[in-house]
């Protein structure tokens, strides 16, 4: 996909899932990078009267950093995750087979209309090829 080739140029590389987790919650294991309750002020997003009509430009919202200090991993677009889309252990509503083709991205967009698409264990899937206005990536290292 495009974004492992842009952050392989970077000198970078996608997280992988745990890892994006991991820096939204914090070991408080938050809701949202902010703390356990839904604030719109505090990340790109549709829910309520907040509706924008693109994604918002990095580090607009630092009222939405995460315990690491961390900026936009919620709202604003989905972001590329290194891991391929699997069940976790315990969630039966996908198959294994769908593991190798759908890459996990994570952090909601700036479309989403519920706040529960915003949390940061949320995850959803796209195929490796997918261009959109809600996809975007960030470089770990």
């Amino acid at each position: 996909i495009d974004a492992n080739a842009y952050t392989r140029w970077a000198g970078l590389r996608l997280p992988r899932e745990e890892e994006f987790e991991f820096a939204a919650r914090g070991v408080e294991r938050r809701v949202f990078p902010w703390g356990e309750h839904w604030d719109a002020d505090r990340c790109r997003n549709s829910v309520g009267y907040n509706a924008p009509d693109r994604p918002s430009l990095v580090g607009a919202y630092p009222g939405g950093a995460s315990p690491c200090g961390a900026l936009d991993l919620v709202g604003s677009v989905w972001q590329w995750t290194a891991s391929w889309f699997a069940s976790y252990p315990a969630n039966h509503r996908f198959h294994e087979a769908y593991g190798q083709t759908y890459r996990a991205v994570r952090g909601g967009t700036w479309q989403s209309r519920n706040a529960g698409f915003l949390r940061c264990a949320r995850r959803f899937s796209f195929t490796p090829s997918s261009r959109s206005p809600n996809l975007g990536l960030r470089g770990a290292r």
